[in-house]
């Protein structure tokens, strides 16, 4: 009988599907981790689902980690934002962003993250998906034997790569299917 994780991540890129099991250990690699190529033509859902297949039985809890979702950087002046409610917050962004992701506000599920404040401005970083992709996440997560534990753009993982430690400043810059990033981390 195959023991099952605590935690899956799975990752959706352009041209490749990964998912990944971690028994719970901390600072521990993953304990077993799956690839392959993503079907042609398939959408978020059905790459999910491939993903998952992938191994057998999902974590409990199942991150989802798509290059499908919009993502974006925008700075908004403190003054505006910094009294908002996370939910306030959200929509407020969602309409910000809204001219350039085409994703009207109402439709989507918004994450935001901000940085520190500067010269009265607050950075955040935004991404989103619509409603119905994070339904179908859901509903596919829990086919697999999981929950949907959250979702979010790769280029969201604030870690350093290669020989930088996530105590020291560092920072990156990354090429993805919809655009660039640049990755920061102060230590």
């Amino acid at each position: 009988m195959q023991k099952r994780a605590p935690t899956t991540v799975i990752a959706v890129l352009a041209a490749r599907v990964v998912r990944a099991d971690f028994d719970g250990a901390p600072d521990a690699a993953a304990a077993r981790v799956w690839q392959a190529p993503r079907k042609p033509g398939a959408g978020l859902p059905e790459s999910a689902r491939q993903a998952l297949a992938l191994g057998g039985l999902a974590g409990a809890r199942v991150w989802v980690l798509a290059e499908d979702f919009w993502a974006q950087s925008l700075s908004l002046p403190t003054a505006q934002t910094d009294r908002l409610a996370p939910r306030e917050l959200a929509d407020a962004l969602a309409f910000e962003v809204e001219p350039f992701s085409n994703l009207p506000p109402g439709e989507t599920a918004v994450g935001v993250r901000g940085g520190k404040p500067a010269d009265g401005f607050t950075p955040y970083w935004v991404v989103e998906g619509t409603h119905a992709e994070m339904a179908m996440l859901q509903e596919i997560a829990a086919r697999a034997g999981g929950r949907l534990a959250g979702a979010s753009h790769p280029g969201g993982l604030p870690l350093p790569l290669g020989e930088a430690h996530a105590a020291q400043p560092w920072r990156r810059v990354e090429k993805w299917q919809g655009g660039w990033l640049a990755a920061t981390g102060d230590g």
